[in-house]
């Protein structure tokens, strides 16, 4: 049995145990691409590499066995850059949409996809909580982004918004699970879109929150600026009473500055969050449109002192207010706990771009040509181009976690294919990494699959030009669920 060193600490392993089984079973993650319990190492990937003292060159850590005596670095910053670097490698030959562009162009994040395919309110309202409110008002910045559009007309996409809020409201309106309080109590002044959405995220995290707004009533510019006729204030005020979960207290009719200091709230909660409108500076240093505040983290020059929304940037529409609100509480909450702000999108590694009309029919093939129209149908008119294995994608995840860019080493972009003539799977060759899982998993098979071509044109494929269907018969499931990237996925319809 030999000891080794990891990262100082000593290990005694079995012998023939590989550094990657030593550091998982001492709670060491090292990344991997290629690898599968149960099945040979492939060593294709190269993102496992770790520093063995006395090696001239990294190992992979899936292949590598523990020596007697054997040193081992796993995160080392000549570790973490050749990782990267395989990462970057991987990416710059991947092709595919992490998140449909429908998505990446709502300012509020909204989750297009789920919307329009499964239609559950508690995933919306995870980003968005005015579902029927900017069913009515929004610009809709989705549906330009909405890949549809460039093949005939986009998806009708604020219709479903809208409808999935007016169900809701019209049922019993959805409760988010609620967590326990942290004992951290949080300001904000303005209670508009930014502010109540920032306090409802907020609670969602177990931070109780006071909004301060000196009118009458809440909503901010969604009471007081938009027309009844466009949004109808019986609609405002029942979505209002869904985002007022317990421990969002509102004090209305209160100015701060005169009723109560901006040092008293500083002094009493542990942070305060300026979301009121336009000019409302309070004493901050105000840049050409608002309060200057630090871009990544929305704090202002005073420590524990954010602004988001109409306070930093007039003009904006609501579902930016309602985005600015999201990233607000993300900012805050990673200074109350004192973790590292995240970024303001979910990380996106990978897209296509615009695609060439030919991709579009290919990809257009299976849904519905329906016109489009407000109809509930409209929505299986979505060209699904978001990963179906968004949640699950290992080069997404590792990508982000090392910092990996994209277009490092991007050459030529390869044209778009896409398998769908299996019953139980779908085939997106450009997602392919050619990690070798399947091709090991599918083994079994009578025809299974192989590697095809050679060099940088080596792809995945069934052999002899055969069908994927006759190539996985018995092990499709098992397939698309060792796939690091989503190249084979299960069919979703």
């Amino acid at each position: 049995m030999p000891t080794f060193m990891l990262d100082n600490q000593t290990l005694t392993v079995d012998a023939g145990t590989t550094i990657l089984q030593a550091a998982s079973a001492a709670g060491v993650q090292i990344p991997t691409l290629c690898h599968l319990d149960g099945l040979p190492a492939q060593t294709s990937c190269m993102v496992c590499v770790v520093k063995v003292q006395g090696e001239r060159r990294l190992l992979p850590a899936c292949a590598t066995a523990v020596r007697e005596g054997m040193v081992v670095e796993s995160e080392s910053e000549e570790v973490r850059t050749a990782r990267r670097t395989a990462l970057e490698l991987l990416l710059g030959d991947h092709l595919g949409d992490c998140r449909g562009p429908c998505q990446l162009a709502c300012p509020a994040h909204l989750d297009v996809p789920n919307l329009l395919r499964a239609g559950e309110i508690g995933a919306v309202k995870a980003m968005q909580p005015w579902p029927a409110v900017l069913g009515r008002i929004c610009a809709a910045p989705c549906e330009k982004g909405c890949r549809r559009a460039q093949w005939d007309n986009a998806v009708s996409i604020r219709a479903h918004e809208r409808r999935a809020g007016d169900a809701d409201l019209a049922g019993t309106p959805y409760t988010p699970p609620l967590p326990a309080l942290t004992g951290f109590k949080v300001a904000i002044i303005g209670a508009g879109p930014a502010g109540l959405t920032a306090a409802y995220a907020l609670r969602r995290r177990g931070v109780a929150c006071t909004v301060f707004d000196d009118h009458l009533k809440p909503g901010g510019m969604l009471q007081y600026g938009v027309p009844e006729e466009t949004l109808p204030r019986d609609v405002l005020q029942a979505e209002l009473a869904t985002l007022l979960l317990p421990d969002i207290t509102l004090r209305l009719n209160v100015r701060v500055g005169e009723t109560v200091s901006l040092d008293a709230l500083r002094r009493e909660y542990s942070a305060v969050l300026i979301a009121a409108g336009p000019g409302v500076t309070l004493g901050l240093p105000a840049g050409p449109r608002g309060i200057t505040v630090e871009k990544h983290t929305l704090m202002t020059t005073e420590s524990g002192l954010f602004a988001a929304g109409g306070a930093v940037a007039p003009g904006h529409q609501a579902v930016r207010a309602v985005g600015d609100g999201q990233v607000a509480a993300q900012a805050i909450l990673a200074y109350l706990t004192g973790k590292p702000t995240p970024a303001h999108r979910p990380p996106a590694v990978s897209h296509y771009g615009r695609m060439h009309r030919g991709e579009l029919a290919l990809l257009a093939e299976g849904a519905a040509r329906t016109p489009r129209s407000d109809a509930p149908e409209d929505a299986a008119r979505c060209l699904h181009c978001d990963c179906r294995a968004l949640d699950s994608c290992l080069l997404l995840r590792h990508g982000a976690a090392y910092h990996a860019a994209r277009h490092t080493w991007e050459g030529e972009r390869r044209p778009f294919t896409w398998d769908r003539s299996h019953a139980e799977v779908t085939y997106e060759p450009g997602k392919c990494i050619g990690c070798g899982l399947c091709v090991q998993i599918a083994s079994r098979e009578e025809l299974g699959l192989a590697f095809i071509g050679r060099g940088f044109t080596v792809r995945v494929a069934a052999p002899f030009d055969g069908a994927l269907a006759d190539a996985l018969r018995a092990t499709a499931q098992a397939c698309a669920e060792a796939c690091p990237t989503g190249a084979l996925a299960k069919r979703d319809g």
